[in-house]
Protein backbone atom coordinates (compact mmCIF):
# COMPACT_ATOMS: atom_id res chain seq x y z
CA UNK A 1 0.00 0.00 0.00
CA UNK A 2 1.32 3.45 -0.93
CA UNK A 3 0.51 6.61 1.01
CA UNK A 4 1.43 9.88 -0.69
CA UNK A 5 2.87 12.83 1.19
CA UNK A 6 3.03 16.41 -0.03
CA UNK A 7 6.69 16.86 0.91
CA UNK A 8 8.18 14.85 -1.96
CA UNK A 9 8.05 11.49 -0.20
CA UNK A 10 5.69 8.54 -0.24
CA UNK A 11 5.30 5.87 2.41
CA UNK A 12 5.07 2.20 1.48
CA UNK A 13 3.33 -0.16 3.91
CA UNK A 14 3.96 -3.89 3.58
CA UNK A 15 1.90 -6.34 5.64
CA UNK A 16 2.65 -10.03 5.95
CA UNK A 17 1.24 -12.85 8.05
CA UNK A 18 2.96 -15.79 9.75
CA UNK A 19 1.73 -18.87 11.56
CA UNK A 20 3.42 -19.32 14.92
CA UNK A 21 4.33 -22.67 16.43
CA UNK A 22 1.32 -22.79 18.72
CA UNK A 23 -1.37 -22.06 16.07
CA UNK A 24 -1.29 -18.31 16.68
CA UNK A 25 -1.04 -15.87 13.77
CA UNK A 26 1.36 -12.95 13.70
CA UNK A 27 0.93 -9.83 11.53
CA UNK A 28 4.07 -7.96 10.52
CA UNK A 29 4.21 -4.39 9.17
CA UNK A 30 7.17 -2.71 7.49
CA UNK A 31 7.00 1.05 6.79
CA UNK A 32 9.33 2.46 4.15
CA UNK A 33 9.90 6.06 3.08
CA UNK A 34 10.53 6.47 -0.64
CA UNK A 35 11.08 9.45 -2.91
CA UNK A 36 7.84 10.32 -4.72
CA UNK A 37 7.72 8.57 -8.08
CA UNK A 38 10.02 5.73 -6.95
CA UNK A 39 7.24 3.77 -5.32
CA UNK A 40 7.99 0.29 -6.61
CA UNK A 41 11.76 0.09 -6.60
CA UNK A 42 13.57 -1.34 -3.61
CA UNK A 43 15.39 1.83 -2.61
CA UNK A 44 13.07 2.69 0.25
CA UNK A 45 14.39 3.53 3.70
CA UNK A 46 12.83 1.33 6.40
CA UNK A 47 11.57 3.74 9.05
CA UNK A 48 9.26 1.44 10.99
CA UNK A 49 8.96 -2.24 11.71
CA UNK A 50 6.36 -3.79 13.98
CA UNK A 51 4.33 -6.89 14.61
CA UNK A 52 1.31 -8.11 16.52
CA UNK A 53 0.56 -11.69 17.50
CA UNK A 54 -2.83 -13.12 18.43
CA UNK A 55 -3.25 -14.70 21.80
CA UNK A 56 -4.24 -18.35 21.63
CA UNK A 57 -7.74 -17.37 22.85
CA UNK A 58 -8.24 -14.70 20.16
CA UNK A 59 -9.80 -15.16 16.78
CA UNK A 60 -7.55 -13.78 14.04
CA UNK A 61 -8.90 -10.67 12.35
CA UNK A 62 -6.79 -9.18 9.57
CA UNK A 63 -7.90 -5.58 10.16
CA UNK A 64 -7.14 -5.70 13.90
CA UNK A 65 -3.74 -7.30 13.31
CA UNK A 66 -2.86 -4.68 10.70
CA UNK A 67 -3.80 -1.76 12.96
CA UNK A 68 -1.81 -3.15 15.88
CA UNK A 69 1.23 -3.97 13.76
CA UNK A 70 1.12 -0.54 12.11
CA UNK A 71 0.84 1.25 15.46
CA UNK A 72 3.79 -0.76 16.79
CA UNK A 73 5.82 0.08 13.68
CA UNK A 74 5.05 3.80 13.88
CA UNK A 75 5.80 4.07 17.58
CA UNK A 76 8.88 1.86 17.50
CA UNK A 77 7.43 -0.74 19.87
CA UNK A 78 8.49 -4.37 19.90
CA UNK A 79 6.07 -6.74 21.58
CA UNK A 80 7.03 -10.25 22.58
CA UNK A 81 5.05 -12.79 24.54
CA UNK A 82 6.48 -11.57 27.85
CA UNK A 83 7.43 -7.92 27.43
CA UNK A 84 7.04 -4.72 25.47
CA UNK A 85 10.08 -2.58 24.68
CA UNK A 86 10.45 0.75 22.93
CA UNK A 87 13.00 1.50 20.22
CA UNK A 88 14.14 4.80 18.78
CA UNK A 89 11.85 5.72 15.91
CA UNK A 90 12.55 8.18 13.11
CA UNK A 91 8.93 9.28 12.75
CA UNK A 92 7.64 12.53 14.14
CA UNK A 93 4.00 13.20 14.99
CA UNK A 94 3.20 14.77 11.60
CA UNK A 95 4.59 11.78 9.67
CA UNK A 96 2.62 9.37 11.83
CA UNK A 97 -0.52 11.45 11.23
CA UNK A 98 -0.05 11.39 7.42
CA UNK A 99 0.41 7.61 7.47
CA UNK A 100 -2.61 6.95 9.72
CA UNK A 101 -4.86 9.25 7.68
CA UNK A 102 -3.78 7.54 4.45
CA UNK A 103 -4.23 4.07 5.91
CA UNK A 104 -7.66 4.76 7.41
CA UNK A 105 -8.97 6.52 4.28
CA UNK A 106 -8.00 3.70 1.89
CA UNK A 107 -11.53 2.23 1.92
CA UNK A 108 -13.15 5.61 1.31
CA UNK A 109 -11.25 5.90 -1.99
CA UNK A 110 -12.33 2.49 -3.26
CA UNK A 111 -16.00 2.70 -2.21
CA UNK A 112 -16.69 5.69 -4.47
CA UNK A 113 -15.78 3.79 -7.65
Amino acid sequence: MIISDKNGFDYRLNFSYYNCEDDRISTHCKVEKVIAGHRFNDEGEVIGDGSATCDSRDQFTKSVGRKLALSHALLGIEVTAKEMTSNDTQLDKNERKVIWEGYLSRHLKTKGK
